[in-house]
């Protein structure tokens, strides 16, 4: 007689795995509030009931109510955090999503759901049946065998009896022997101090049980209660007072008009098509049209741009056609959607248009946290709808559905002016900076390369000789046996075994190896990055061409890359180098204007601190009328390393550190740093209450804005972990400021670039580098441009200090900088 399959599901441990799984760009409804889970959940029930068709199925959840564990160890399960406030919610849904599907749910008061999973399993392997459970967790493994499977869903793995051996090295039936030795941090069951997983088998495999290996190992000698108390904490019940049989685990009839509610309330589009008698086909929902003047008529309309053909549409017509008869349509008032515009700029660049909406721009405003902002992510954020691969006419289709979603967010939100006086005039700019790229002198990197290289050789024998051996420089675990282990060098304190320069640095008074293992590490990174490549990189032309990202960074922060001319170092000897090498045309100079202290403007500027807003009023230099006020004398009497001392802290301060930061960066001791700290923050009464006030807002409101609205939101702020939350603080202090310098500098790139393109300057703006701008300007009109972009920058937004901008010229980079 065939075996009957009954899938029991593990609901608590799917619900964590889908909501963890979309932590970092949650999933919410048109209410704004965090659906990821049961998204996740309802994902995994649909593919068990698509793909293996269960006749018996349910599913099991935790109860709320103490077990027997806790009652005999107090610490069970304390470590674990309690559980996030927007998943409590969500579990309840589940669960009536669950019923809905016709499937039963369990709860057993008092027992944890893996006792009463292996209870279940138990009893529906005596009655001839073969039971799979849709979980993760390794607590259930000393239940598999034949009839028993661990069927992980994510991961695609059945666990079966070999499958357990294969992953521990032991037979399930060990895995509650294993964990009591072990112990499990997640439940904060204790185990055995000093014997980890790979002793743990050894010992297992040697002896064959737990009882054995008491009596024989002297390892465990005296341990034999904890031991036990441990087992009996990991041990599964299998005798919960549960009165079910495989018939009242029988589906039941669907309940689709319930589940189409749910799903539309929490705007899961994609399920719908679940209850659909006929599922909807994009492109026969699609009307082709041959004449492009339909959309003259229409407020706004969807394109895209391909080599051969534009694609024009909304959702219900599609028109395909060729790009340049449409010139007249695109420049119309028109609102002109489409999803990535810089990479289509190419084809528009010659016309005259406005009015443009790019989909990937207005996400990321909305959701600067995220990662990834490809189409098919945007589709499954806000759509529900899971797409891999896309014809054009159905990315027409999605592009507008999502903008109806996007626009109406940006409103609310009070994001249109950043949006469309901001980031979408500067996308044009950055195409053109791109298109232009930098000359890079190749005979002078290739030459560089060669004395980096051998600088690099002369280093790598020098410190073989100090640790009296060759090892792999590059290789952290060796590094680490060299100067923890070989040289005896001390782990610094509150530090791990850690090969990181910030513990290097701390090391150096301890042995002359660290200092040139430093150096070694900045050539190596500077070669390898920057040096060696850029000659391969160049056009014929010998231009670099970087590609600007504008939603890369949660600040506002344009991101440089392939290459990253970013992150070249600024100051000292390697720095000063390499920009000399990123040279003009002939019969060109190269321009550099930097915006002088602009954050420590910006911050005068939102905290109106009139004590600081005086400083640059005046225009002091900013570091030595802090380090005048720090160390309670007069500008004058300021030394040079008072003055760099106080623009640690100024920056310090910006970046939100604490006085615990400041006694790391600066070697004080804590009490002097706080003590620094305050009188810095006595000094500038309004940066102290503003930076009090923001943390505060930010915990309130759950996210902080520039001076042209840019919202960064910090869900961590409210985390139980001090690790994340002080990072959050620090951000929170912080984002406003690096933000809005961002907001200002991209005003000022469109602004320059359009009034240098108005008077016909052959090249322009080409590289825009945190504060700094470069241009490439003909010679004879070097004093006409630097006016241009003076006047433009420092008058760009009114704050109510000066902006003020330092300006340079030269042949090179390096010459430029001013």
């Amino acid at each position: 007689m065939a075996k009957k399959e009954v899938y029991l599901i593990d609901g608590h441990s799917v619900i964590f795995r889908s909501y963890y799984a979309f932590i970092r760009n949650p999933l919410r409804n048109s209410k704004g509030e965090n659906t990821s889970a049961i998204f996740g959940f309802v994902n995994t029930l649909r593919k068990i009931l698509k793909e293996k068709k269960p006749e018996y199925i349910g599913c099991v959840f935790d109860s709320k109510a103490p077990t027997f564990r806790h009652k005999i160890f107090l610490e069970y399960k304390k470590v674990r955090p309690e559980a996030p406030s927007d998943l409590k919610y969500q579990v309840p849904v589940i669960k009536e999503i669950c019923q809905a599907y016709g499937i039963k749910t369990i709860e057993v008061s008092g027992y944890e759901a893996d006792d009463v999973l292996a209870t279940l399993a138990k009893k529906l392997k005596a009655e001839n049946c073969k039971i799979y459970i849709i979980a993760t967790d390794k607590d259930l493994f000393p239940i598999v065998n034949d009839d028993i499977i661990i069927y992980d869903t994510y991961r695609e793995i059945l666990y079966d009896k070999e499958k357990v051996k294969e992953r521990f090295g032991i037979e399930p039936a060990l895995i509650s022997d294993f964990l009591a030795l072990t112990g499990d941090k997640i439940d904060n069951v204790p185990g055995v101090k000093g014997i980890g997983e790979k002793t743990a088998i050894e010992i297992l495999k040697k002896y064959g049980n737990l009882e054995k290996a008491l009596e024989k190992d002297e390892r465990l000698k005296g341990k034999e209660e904890e031991i036990f108390f441990s087992k009996k904490l990991v041990s599964l019940r299998t005798d919960v007072p549960i009165e079910i049989d495989i018939e009242d685990l029988r589906i039941k009839e669907r309940d689709n008009q319930k589940l189409l509610t749910i799903f539309k309330e929490l705007g899961f589009k994609s399920f719908l098509d679940d209850f659909a008698e006929e599922k909807i086909d994009v492109e026969k929902s699609l009307k082709i049209i041959t004449d492009a003047t339909f959309f003259k008529k229409e407020e706004a309309f969807a394109f895209l741009i391909t080599e051969n053909k534009v694609y024009l549409g909304n959702k219900k017509v599609i028109y395909e056609g060729d790009l340049n008869s449409l010139k007249e349509l695109f420049s119309t008032e028109k609102e002109k959607i489409t999803f990535d515009l810089k990479e289509q700029y190419q084809y528009l660049e010659d016309w005259e248009f406005k009015n443009f909406f790019d989909i990937k721009i207005a996400a990321y405003l909305l959701e600067p946290e995220r990662k990834r902002f490809l189409l098919e992510d945007l589709i499954l954020s806000y759509l529900k709808i899971l797409k891999k691969q896309l014809n054009e006419r159905e990315k027409i289709f999605y592009i507008y559905s999502i903008y109806e979603q996007l626009l109406p967010e940006l409103l609310v939100r009070n994001l249109t002016e950043l949006f469309f006086n901001i980031e979408m005039p500067l996308i044009p700019c950055l195409y053109r900076i791109e298109k232009r790229g930098i000359k890079i002198d190749v005979d002078f990197f290739k030459n560089l390369a060669k004395e980096l290289n051998n600088e690099i050789l002369l280093l790598q024998k020098e410190i073989y000789k100090l640790s009296g051996l060759y090892f792999n420089l590059n290789s952290p675990k060796q590094l680490a046996a060299v100067l923890f282990d070989k040289l005896k060098l001390p782990i610094p304190k509150g530090k791990e075994r850690s090969t990181a320069s910030e513990v290097l640095i701390e090391l150096l008074p301890y042995s002359p190896i660290i200092e040139k293992i430093l150096r070694y590490r900045e050539l190596n990174k500077i070669l390898t990055t920057y040096v060696k490549p850029f000659p391969q990189l160049c056009d014929k032309n010998f231009r670099l061409h970087t590609y600007f990202d504008q939603t890369k960074t949660a600040t506002g922060r344009l991101a440089s890359l392939s290459p990253n001319l970013q992150n070249i170092p600024v100051r000292g000897e390697l720095g000063q180098k390499i920009r000399k090498g990123f040279i003009s045309e002939d019969g060109y100079l190269l321009i550099s204007a930097d915006y002088s202290q602009i954050e420590l403007r910006i911050l005068a500027h939102i905290t109106e601190d009139e004590n600081l807003i005086a400083i640059f009023l005046e225009d002091k230099d900013i570091h030595t009328a802090t380090a005048a006020k720090i160390f309670k004398v007069k500008e004058e009497a300021v030394k040079e390393d008072m003055r760099r001392f106080a623009k640690m802290v100024n920056y310090g301060l910006i970046y939100g550190m604490s006085d615990y930061g400041l006694a790391e960066s600066l070697r004080l001791k804590k009490e002097e740093a706080k003590e620094f700290m305050e009188n810095y923050l006595n000094s500038f009464p309004k940066v102290k209450a503003w930076r009090e006030a923001i943390i505060e807002k930010a915990k309130e409101e759950g996210f902080t804005k520039t001076i042209f609205g840019r919202p960064r939101y910090f869900p961590t702020l409210l985390a139980p972990n001090k690790t994340l939350y002080e990072q959050a603080k620090r951000q929170a202090i912080n984002a406003p400021i690096q933000g809005s310098a961002a907001d200002i500098i991209k005003k000022a790139m469109v602004e320059v670039d359009k009034k240098l393109m108005a008077k016909g300057f052959n090249i322009g703006l080409i590289l825009t580098v945190h504060d700094e701008l470069l241009f490439e300007i003909e010679e004879e009109r070097v004093e006409e441009a630097k006016a241009i972009i003076k006047e433009t920058m420092e008058n760009i937004y009114p704050l109510k200090v000066p902006l003020k901008v330092n300006i340079g010229v030269g042949k090179n980079w390096q010459e430029a900088h001013p």
